[in-house]
């Protein structure tokens, strides 16, 4: 993505129009790599230091966030104001000032570093007195970096110099010199590596203002044609007016958005761009399509690998039924062994292993060997071959229904993989999930949230509601930690019985938008009960929560949790059908 030195510069000046001298009211992790800090009611700063989707941005505040800030230092964030909006010299850093007064009006200054930097992007806080780091949302050990460690209590150090040319400052001979190193690249790729803050995008824009088609060799550039890229990058570079407020969204042929700019690019056509209200509108616009692309194609692949391994279960059942079939069509055979052997009565005696016979079934009589049981007298033997016939015979019926069944659920399956090949919306994927799971033809829920089968040590007792939603009790007090703090999912419901020692109840989401229902919340609460001390009462207060709103305060017990925003259900304490263990 574009987060260059004119999109970075764009969003400074945005920032210090709508934060600088407001107050953070809030802050929120909304995933293991991201941040928002709320301002006001009606605006948040939205902060990613994801390796492959980093950004910020200005938007409203998610009404949702996934997970509550852990770790963070919410003592210097919420309450203070934004003193200041920067730019780290031309580079993809952005420093934010913070400004906290204590009781007695004493300031306490902060520093939240913004590192756009690629896959090693990060958000990182400071204590702007002393320099040392308070904490960042992705910590550097030495293990990992032997050059640059980000941890809390050490000094905060910038990230490396790139030592790029800044065609703001520097001059055409250090420039000239330095794409003269690049005499295998293309101008594109040689201006991208060579210049402070340049996309790919710029690079481009640079080669059309230069008129330099932009695959042209660097060893193949005259003089000229280096003069002519510097003027583009300088004048580029120099006369930038991040005020203007310009914003644009990049377009693919299908109209879709691939990318944004803070410049009215001239190489991109004019099909291919929209204007938009502002950078930060834009940067929300393309990762909001971005992520639920991601979202599409991980639920999509999930299906995709369920379906593909319940066809192979299915398809392997329908080899063992047809050699089955086979088996049981060469029932007759074992009905004419029974008759050669009552045939042949005086032949036989009671001990043999064996018994050679003329075939009376084959045109030339030739002998057969009988295989016998020593224990049995002659015609134990006979009725014992007229018993396989039998129960095979039956047996030929049922597997026929049986491949018939298995068949038709190859056929639905196969449909529901053509289905899945050509549908496009995450909605639909969703209704394809529940279907599959609603027939019985999933084993498991694909693309729900961190399951309990990835966190070792624990085996909860399972239930399903009436209505299909999986609720899971804790066992015991570890269990319960571990249920309720690292197995369930942020949005999955929360319950125990009030007042009393008991079990952690959690109704999974299991990746579905809709609420649970009535029947289900209730249905939840009385397992809540039934595995509480009140056990025995006729009715049990039960309190509920979002999983996300459950924390486990220092040194507190096993077992031991704070909730918020809960809520009260009276039931009666129960077990409920369709126990899964």
């Amino acid at each position: 993505m574009a987060f260059d030195y004119f999109t970075i510069r764009s969003l400074v000046e945005e920032f210090r129009s709508q934060l600088i001298g407001r107050q953070i009211t809030d802050s929120l992790r909304t995933g293991e790599h991201d941040l928002q800090l709320v301002v006001g009611a009606d605006l948040a700063l939205v902060i990613s230091c994801s390796p492959h989707l980093f950004r910020i941005f200005l938007a409203r505040p998610s009404s949702e966030p996934e997970e509550e800030t852990k770790g963070w230092q919410l003592r210097r964030l919420q309450g203070a104001s934004v003193s200041k909006v920067e730019q780290a010299g031309a580079d993809r850093i952005i420093h934010i000032g913070l400004v906290k007064w204590d009781r007695i009006g004493t300031a306490e200054s902060s520093l939240l570093i913004v590192e756009l930097t690629g896959r090693n992007s990060n958000v990182i806080l400071i204590d702007e007195d002393t320099g040392l780091i308070l904490d960042s949302l992705r910590r550097v050990t030495p293990d990992m970096s032997r050059f640059r460690q980000i941890l809390p209590g050490i000094k905060y150090v910038p990230p490396p110099s790139q030592d790029r040319i800044c065609p703001a400052e520097d001059s055409f001979d250090r420039f000239k010199e330095r794409l003269r190193q690049e005499v295998q690249s293309t101008v594109v790729e040689a201006l991208a590596r060579t210049l402070i803050g340049a996309s790919e995008p710029i690079a481009r824009e640079i080669a059309f203002r230069s008129r330099i088609p932009p695959q042209t060799k660097v060893g193949e550039l005259d003089d000229g044609m280096l003069i002519n890229l510097w003027g583009g990058a300088s004048s580029l570079y120099k006369w930038f007016d991040p005020s203007e407020r310009n914003a644009f969204l990049i377009l693919d042929d299908r109209s879709l958005p691939v990318d944004f700019s803070s410049l009215d690019l001239g190489w991109v056509p004019s099909a291919s761009k929209v204007r938009i209200s502002s950078i930060s509108a834009a940067i929300e616009h393309l990762f909001s399509r971005k992520a639920a692309l991601e979202r599409m194609t991980q639920l999509k692949s999930q299906l995709s690998r369920s379906l593909d391994r319940t066809i192979s279960t299915v398809q392997g059942r329908l080899d063992r039924l047809n050699q089955q079939l086979d088996e049981a069509r060469a029932a007759g055979r074992f009905k004419e062994i029974g008759d050669l052997l009552m045939a042949n009565l005086d032949w036989i005696r009671k001990g043999q292993e064996e018994a050679r016979l003329p075939d009376l079934y084959r045109p030339d009589g030739a002998q057969i060997t009988i295989q016998l049981d020593p224990e049995l007298s002659p015609v134990e033997n006979a009725r014992r071959y007229f018993r396989k016939y039998q129960k095979l015979k039956r047996a030929k019926r049922v597997i026929e229904q049986r491949l018939a069944q298995e068949q038709a659920r190859l056929q639905r399956l196969m449909e529901f993989q053509e289905r899945l090949d050509i549908e496009a919306e995450y909605e639909a994927l969703i209704k394809l999930k529940d279907e599959l799971i609603s027939q019985g033809y999933l084993r498991e829920q694909v693309g729900r949230p961190k399951g309990v089968e990835k966190v070792e040590g624990i085996n909860p007792r399972q239930y399903i509601t009436s209505d299909g939603w999986t609720v899971l009790v804790g066992r015991n007090d570890r269990e319960n930690d571990i249920l309720s703090l690292k197995a369930a999912a942020p949005d999955d419901l929360w319950f125990h019985a009030r007042g009393c020692p008991g079990s952690h109840v959690v109704l999974r989401r299991e990746g579905r938008k809709d609420a649970p229902s009535r029947v289900a919340l209730e249905e939840a609460a009385a397992l809540a009960a039934y595995w509480s001390k009140s056990r025995g009462s006729n009715t049990v207060p039960v309190s509920y929560t979002l999983a996300k709103y459950v924390t486990k305060p220092r040194k507190a017990r096993p077992g031991e949790v704070l909730i918020r925003r809960e809520k009260t259900l009276f039931v009666t304490p129960r077990l409920i059908g369709n126990s899964k263990g």
